[in-house]
């Protein structure tokens, strides 16, 4: 899982997303650049003149007052704080379809295996056929339909095959290495896997889960918003310093000067009451979205933890029932094809069941071992 954290694009890029508000929480936190000011005033228009004009220059610098600074900070941070957990819900995601397509591929080459097996013996329950068709001991339409069976073997190994290949490239995606080999990693298959009570996973789903967590964060940021907009109500006080020298003329040499000032806006008719009252709408939006957040996050667990009860009592369905009994049938058959009770193409017909039943099986496994991944990552853990 490790080269799917490192390579995987979309886990990547909410890192960088996070790097971003990171860098607007430094930003958020600086102060304001002081202004340059030079002035030149009564200053006649000719050139040859300018000098009996009054020169002042200095410094201006806008002071933050009403904690503004300090509130854009908290801000910034609170909104670092939620990509900061949107990615680490990124990253649960994106581990838990690696590790449900690593299954997949097992699974795959599994059932391609099983499915060049269970051609092989229809191939042969075929061509016995054929010989028992010669002999005119069977009619000639189970020759047909064997002909047709065979076919349908054959095109099922093809898309075997095909499905072995889509979930490699799937995992090559996952991973962001086109050519990774799949069978790098060891998948090992689901065994006795113990269901614990649903209370307890959606417990432990609301306690762990980073979807819950983005969306607190998502609350606080819109809250420390609305702080952010009460404070930028109150305008910044500038402070202006001039240091100069009185206008020169024919009988008095110009003398040095020295300017204060300050300037403070007067918030009369713009108090930020626009943000402010956006900044509470979003507030109320993002509370509504994180009560939505873990509805959702409990319907998942709910329908996972059904999805899985199922599989896993189909999985014990085919193990303990369906599989002892087409092998127990395999053996009969044998053992009544030796004594000459019965003819080959019941041993035959037999193997092709059991081979069915072991497909089916495999299938169950992989559904199951899915639903497990899945449920296992709403609730903060990982096979």
């Amino acid at each position: 899982m490790r080269l799917v954290e490192l390579g995987n694009p979309e886990i990547q890029a909410a890192l960088c997303d996070v790097d971003a508000a990171a860098g607007r929480r430094r930003q958020a936190g600086l102060l304001p650049n002081p202004v340059l000011l030079a002035n030149i005033e009564e200053a006649p228009a000719s050139s040859d003149r300018l000098g009996e004009g009054k020169f002042t220059a200095g410094v201006g610098y806008p002071f933050p007052i009403g904690g503004r600074i300090g509130a854009a900070g908290h801000a910034a941070e609170k909104e670092r704080q939620a990509w900061e957990a949107s990615a680490r819900m990124t990253r649960r995601e994106t581990l838990t379809e690696a590790r449900q397509a690593l299954y997949a591929c097992f699974y795959a080459r599994q059932l391609a295996g099983l499915e060049e097996e269970v051609r092989a013996l229809t191939a042969e329950f075929a061509e016995t056929v054929r010989k028992r068709r010669a002999e005119r001991t069977v009619l000639e339409l189970e020759e047909m339909k064997t002909t047709v069976e065979l076919a349908a073997r054959e095109d099922a190994v093809r898309t075997a095959q095909k499905e072995v290949v889509s979930a490699d490239l799937r995992v090559r995606g996952l991973v962001g290495d086109a050519g990774f080999e799949s069978t790098r990693v060891a998948v090992h298959p689901l065994e006795n896997y113990a269901l614990r009570p649903l209370a307890e996973y959606e417990s432990l789903a609301t306690a762990n889960h980073p979807s819950l967590a983005a969306a607190d964060r998502l609350v606080e940021a819109a809250e420390a918003q609305i702080d952010l907009a009460k404070r930028s109500a109150v305008p910044d006080v500038t402070i202006v310093a001039l240091y100069g020298e009185s206008p020169v003329d024919a009988e008095e040499p110009g003398e040095d000067l020295v300017e204060l000032g300050i300037e403070v806006p007067l918030p009369i008719f713009d108090r930020n009451q626009g943000r402010t009252a956006e900044a509470e709408a979003l507030r109320r939006k993002a509370a509504l979205q994180r009560h939505a957040a873990e509805v959702t996050l409990l319907n998942r667990v709910r329908e996972a933890y059904r999805d899985v009860e199922l599989r896993l009592a189909r999985v014990q369905a085919y193990r303990d029932t369906v599989l002892p009994n087409a092998q127990k049938a395999v053996e009969q058959s044998m053992s009544l094809y030796k004594e000459g009770k019965v003819l080959n193409l019941e041993v035959l017909d037999a193997q092709r069941v059991l081979a069915g039943a072991r497909r089916q099986f495999l299938e169950a496994q992989r559904d199951a071992a899915s639903g497990v991944v899945e449920l296992e990552s709403l609730i903060g853990e990982g096979r």
